[in-house]
């Protein structure tokens, strides 16, 4: 019962301030690793590669214990498992293992884009605790541009071409002076932040 309450309510201990620290870090580590991943610059070379992937295995690895340590710990499992938070916390890490069984990796379309852009959901864990209302806004809002332009750079970032050193879309129609098609507006998830507050504003 301590061992719940110290990674549930951060007010409860200092243990408990600690743990809650760690995980919001993690969060913030995992969601800022997921966007820098997409831009090319930074994601250029196998060892970059390496990097994100272990990010990855660290960070789920630290949300799927905390999450295992708090359903066995529960004072009650029903109330657990449906709780929405809890919910949420599931969600967030289950893609991660889906993608590793199916041999996924992150450059992969379709379904597995779906799972990575889910796994954006770990960010509400965030909301925890009391938060006042301007920055609850502000936070829904900064998660709402994350979750448009994620989904928006899986969907439209194009293939990389390696004659021109971009992405292109498929069915680009605007060309540049020379006739090439222009890169894709959807090159990376930072790039696409700039449409996804002009498209809520």
């Amino acid at each position: 019962m301590k061992i719940f309450e110290a990674l549930s309510e951060p007010s409860s201990s200092w243990l408990a301030w600690v743990l809650s620290f760690v995980l919001m870090a993690t969060i913030l580590v995992s969601t800022v690793a997921f966007i820098l991943e997409t831009v090319s610059t930074i994601n250029s070379s196998d060892e970059a590669e390496r990097v994100f992937f272990y990010i990855d295995l660290v960070t789920v690895q630290i949300f799927a214990l905390d999450y295992l340590t708090r359903l066995c710990t529960c004072p009650n499992i029903f109330s657990f498992v449906f709780n929405w938070l809890n919910i949420i916390d599931l969600i967030a890490i289950l893609p991660w293992y889906i993608m590793m069984g199916v041999g996924a990796n992150n450059d992969s379309g379709g379904g597995t884009a779906v799972f990575r852009v889910l796994r954006l959901i770990r960010i509400f864990r965030l909301f925890r605790g009391s938060i006042n209302e301007f920055v609850l806004i502000l936070s829904l809002l900064i998660l709402l541009i994350l979750l448009t332009s994620s989904i928006m750079y899986y969907c439209e970032r194009g293939d990389h071409h390696e004659g021109l050193g971009y992405r292109v879309r498929d069915d680009e129609i605007n060309f540049n002076d020379d006739g090439e098609p222009v890169r894709s507006p959807f090159y990376t998830i930072p790039a696409t932040f700039w449409w996804s507050m002009v498209t809520q504003c």
